[in-house]
């Protein structure tokens, strides 16, 4: 008889092929039925999207009258201390002193005959407005008040421009002056009382 062709011992390298070609297969047909993932997050988790925050700053209502906030930045300039130097807390002088009154210096009285002061009765009354310069002369004379007699009117503006008065003075210096001469006519003979107007 021939003799018996001994077996051949089975490689071990067959099960671990079978094995590792399941899991070929099995891998491949998962990717197969796999849905593609957004380009976006191709091999990336899901994405979170914190939102911004944006610092809030508090407004101010405008109808409340509050001030911007630059105005609330600023201090109020404080107030110059009583008695600081160059701050005086008297009132300035009065830089134009009241005049000093002038005054009568040659005072003439109507010249009148007694014939006419005897047809007076009671008291004829004339008031002459008299202007004075600088120097004390008159220099322009007006009735303010005639009377009822122009004879006795024509007296006291004629004595009148005769007067003398001594100006009065604003600071050492003679002004120009306004004067009242009021004239009364009586048996008795005539009075005048002085009177200045201006300044």
């Amino acid at each position: 008889m021939p003799a018996a062709v001994p077996r051949k011992a089975r490689s071990p390298l067959v099960p671990v092929a079978l094995v590792v070609g399941l899991g070929i297969v099995l891998v491949g047909g998962r990717l197969l039925w796999r849905q593609p993932e957004p380009k976006g997050n191709a091999g990336f988790g899901p994405t979170v999207v914190s939102p911004s925050v944006t610092p809030t700053t508090p407004r101010v209502d405008a109808s409340q009258g509050q001030p911007p906030a630059a105005a609330l930045d600023k201090s109020p300039e404080p107030a110059p201390a009583s008695g600081a130097p160059g701050v005086s807390d008297h009132p300035p002088a009065d830089p134009s002193p009241k005049p000093v009154p002038g005054a009568v210096l040659e005072k003439i009285l109507p010249s009148v005959s007694s014939r006419s002061l005897d047809t007076i009765t009671g008291k004829v009354r004339v008031s002459v407005k008299v202007a004075v310069d600088a120097s004390g002369y008159v220099t322009e004379t007006n009735l303010a008040s005639p009377g009822p007699s122009q004879y006795f009117a024509r007296a006291a503006l004629a004595a009148a421009r005769r007067w003398r008065f001594s100006p009065p003075t604003r600071g050492g210096e003679a002004l120009a002056s306004s004067w009242m001469l009021r004239f009364a006519f009586s048996r008795e003979g005539a009075k005048v009382e002085p009177a200045q107007l201006s300044p």
